[in-house]
């Protein structure tokens, strides 16, 4: 039961205590947890923290949100005592004041609370160990133009500004910085005059001076906490809808006095309070204006405003709608609405407004937003609607635009007969929209983003990009990485043979309409002896989702195969202009380490297996059966090796919920694999596709998986891989790779390629 609610007996074996520390410190302590009772007993340790805070047990993080997870201690005797080192990490973005106490608790197996007693000793201090010193990518989440310069709402990035004079050329202007820390992400933008006001998910409101694009910088901000879920900007006021909370909290509508960009005010907030039932209090998505009225969106309602005394909002009216978001041209709002049509509201007169039309969207709609006599519907499977506003009333469809960006469209915005969209991972497209009827792709801004996977061969890195193909990258010092190369095929992996040629997957399929339904592709065998022309010189058909290379073979894996029903295929390279299949296997994944094939085996929670073997001869080594556990079924999906250590991802099943896992094996002698103490979670359910990656450098292994993010193990002075640090974002990580200097190249099917570097200090 990973969420022990059954527990209702007072928790008398607790410590909490307030971790003392500075930002960007690691705080190590022993907890010893002593059973006073007169039994034997088998224990599990519940952790809880709180936020700007990471608190590690061994082989189980617990990140920024409040968590309540818990691992098992072991059996400890009568009078008997268990030792375990416990890290709390103190994110660099966190200050002093927001440290708040962390609270342990001990059960019986039978969720109890137990008769033992708890300690914290040997306070041991140490900076933090990774940072990021270098980015390539774009998650690209809105866009605004002005003159000639595209503001775009680029994520962890901050503002980008494109000079966009050249339309089909974007050239990188200026930056205005957030980082994944304090300020959060940029996740909109508005330009009015010259200022650009973001929003972003941890700081509110701040507003950048952009009359010179190419330095911005900022001069005010409006930080009333919580979380902001829209802007309007109109004349001197910018209307706010605000959440005390990201769930279940009440909304208001906060109306702030920009006048003064430097100084901005809040003059008044509209809204009912939070009455302490479940979603009591009120609720709003979406704010519009017109005139001296304000329309706010409530999930089954439209309220309306009067502000002419923005210090005095007054509500005058009330419409029964329903719906998500809503965008305003003119006198007509077009809102999304909760059976996914557009509708069109007529608000000329805001205390008669009329419903006078409706578009149906065949697909759930993620974005609405106008530009020019056009609004564009962007939905779920990233088609773009282009609709004709002619007569307002009544949109009629132009065009439908297909644009790559793995469910992630955003905002959109027009210049003469361009058409940029915010794509995340895609990055900028622009779109030329001369035959509306015909749209056509002219160019894209922020390749590589959505990287599937990278390798390392001297001093280039090559990096698999799902929309964007293999991209060639020289490394520098610093982090630096300067493209010389590419090969335009959209790429899911990519592996080196250090002969000179390279291993690509394909992409085939046109997009991914669901994201957890992987796409799969053709084996490309590239000559990359030049990295700035690689040459097409050999294929292998077939749907593969991944490639590995060794003495002269390479391995893939991907659905079964047509031919002999196989999901795993080796093939002989000796010609690789035609590579020949000479064995295959049904396993779910593999990887390759140290002359060893390891296999998963997936038996549908009945026959979970790891098979070994030697991977020039391909006789069985040893086979690994997974084990009995206190939960109902377990299917094994993926596998990473490095050092001693291979590191299976599994899916656990239990009565309350499913999870993930870690499975850590010692494979030091890879004829006897045996199972470690270390094993960690991470909320959620295992998909193919996680892209399991572990590397290991000077004592440490960086293991990394979708939804897991980074973490750094120790390996090397315990018995047990011992968690020591993590790197959270980003998220959803697909491969790693890492050179002889120890700079680590992180990549992410959202956010690009990262480069990192870690080093430890006690203090």
């Amino acid at each position: 039961d990973l969420h022990p609610t059954r527990v209702t007996r007072s928790f008398t074996a607790t410590v909490e205590r307030v971790v003392a520390g500075e930002p960007g410190q690691t705080v190590t302590h022993t907890l010893i947890v002593t059973n006073t009772g007169d039994i034997t007993g088998s224990y599990k340790i519940w952790a809880k923290t709180t936020t700007y805070r990471e608190f590690i047990l061994p082989g189980l993080t617990y990140g920024s949100d409040t968590f309540d997870y818990w691992r098992h201690v072991g059996t400890i005797g009568a009078g008997e005592s268990i030792q375990m080192p416990i890290n709390v990490r103190i994110p660099s973005y966190a200050t002093n004041n927001q440290f708040e106490q962390t609270s342990l608790f001990v059960y019986d197996d039978d969720g109890y609370a137990p008769t033992v007693s708890m300690q914290l000793v040997t306070a041991v201090s140490y900076t933090t160990a990774i940072e990021r010193v270098g980015h390539i990518g774009l998650d690209a989440r809105d866009v605004v133009i002005k003159d000639d310069y595209a503001y775009v709402a680029a994520g962890i990035e901050g503002l980008l500004i494109l000079d966009v004079s050249d339309v089909l050329n974007p050239v990188k202007a200026g930056v205005y910085k957030t980082g994944a820390g304090a300020l959060g992400q940029v996740e909109s933008v508005q330009v009015v005059g010259n200022y650009a006001y973001l929003v972003t998910n941890l700081s509110g409101l701040r507003i950048v001076d952009v009359s010179n694009p190419v330095a911005p910088v900022e001069v005010g901000a409006y930080t009333p906490g919580g979380s902001i879920k829209k802007v309007e900007l109109a004349g001197n006021y910018a209307y706010i809808v605000w959440a005390s909370c990201r769930y279940g909290c009440a909304d208001k509508l906060r109306i702030v006095d920009i006048s003064n960009p430097a100084s901005p005010f809040e003059v008044s907030v509209y809204g009912k309070s939070f009455t302490g039932a479940y979603y009591a209090g009120d609720q709003f998505y979406d704010v519009a204006v017109t005139g001296h009225y304000v329309c706010l969106f409530a999930p089954d309602e439209m309220r309306v405003l009067d502000v002419s005394n923005p210090a005095h909002p007054l509500e005058t009216k009330t419409y029964p709608m329903t719906g998500s978001s809503v965008i305003v041209q003119g006198d007509y709002a077009y809102l999304r609405s909760s059976d996914e049509q557009v509708r069109v509201i007529d608000i000329s007169n805001p205390n008669l407004v009329v419903s006078v039309g409706v578009y149906n969207v065949p697909h759930k709609i993620t974005n609405l937003s106008t530009a020019g006599n056009y609004l564009y519907v962007t939905t779920e499977n990233d088609d773009v609607y282009i609709l004709d506003l002619a007569v307002p009333s009544s949109p009629a469809q132009a065009g439908i635009y297909h644009a790559p960006g793995n469910r992630q469209t955003g905002g959109t915005a027009a210049k003469e007969k361009y058409l940029y969209l915010a794509a995340g991972s895609a990055g900028l497209q622009i779109i030329d929209l001369s035959n509306p009827a015909a749209p056509e792709k002219a160019g894209v801004y922020g390749a590589p983003s959505a990287v599937m996977g990278v390798a390392l061969d001297k001093n280039y890195l090559y990096v698999a990009d799902r929309y964007n193909g293999l991209r060639i990258l020289e490394r520098a010092a610093g982090g630096a990485l300067a493209e010389v190369g590419a090969y335009a095929q959209p790429a899911l992996d990519v592996a080196l043979d250090g002969e000179g040629f390279a291993y690509l997957i394909s992409r085939n399929c046109e997009y991914d309409r669901y994201r957890y339904n992987p796409c799969y592709g053709d084996l490309l065998i590239l000559d990359v002896s030049n990295p700035a022309a690689p040459v097409q010189i050999g294929l292998y058909e077939g749907d593969w989702r991944k490639v590995e290379v060794a003495d002269g073979r390479v391995f893939v894996v991907g659905k079964p195969s047509p031919d002999d029903g196989k999901t795993v295929h080796i093939l002989d390279i000796s010609n690789r202009t035609a590579p020949r299949k000479i064995a295959a296997y049904d396993a779910g994944d593999f990887t390759l380490a140290d002359g060893y094939l390891y296999l998963i085996f997936d038996g549908y929670g009945e026959e979970e297996r790891l098979t070994i073997l030697n991977a020039s001869t391909l006789k069985e080594v040893s086979v690994y059966q997974m084990e009995e556990h206190n939960r109902e079924l377990t299917f094994f999906r993926e596998i990473a090796v490095s050092g001693d250590y291979a590191y299976i991802l599994e899916n656990v099943f239990y009565a309350t919920g499913r999870f993930a896992d870690w499975l850590i094996l010692d494979i030091s002698d890879p004829t006897m694999p045996v199972k470690t103490d270390m094993a960690f979670h991470y909320r959620g359910v295992i998909e193919s596709g996680s892209h399991p990656a572990a590397v290991t450098h000077d004592g440490h292994t960086f293991l990394a998986a979708k939804g897991a993010g980074l973490r750094v193990l120790n390996v090397t002075d315990v018995p047990t891989p011992t968690e020591v640090d993590s790197f959270g974002a980003p998220n959803r990580v697909t491969d790693i790779a890492i050179s002889p200097t120890g700079d680590i190249y992180l990549a992410s099917d959202a956010n690009g390629l990262y480069v990192l570097q870690y080093a430890r200090k006690h203090l």
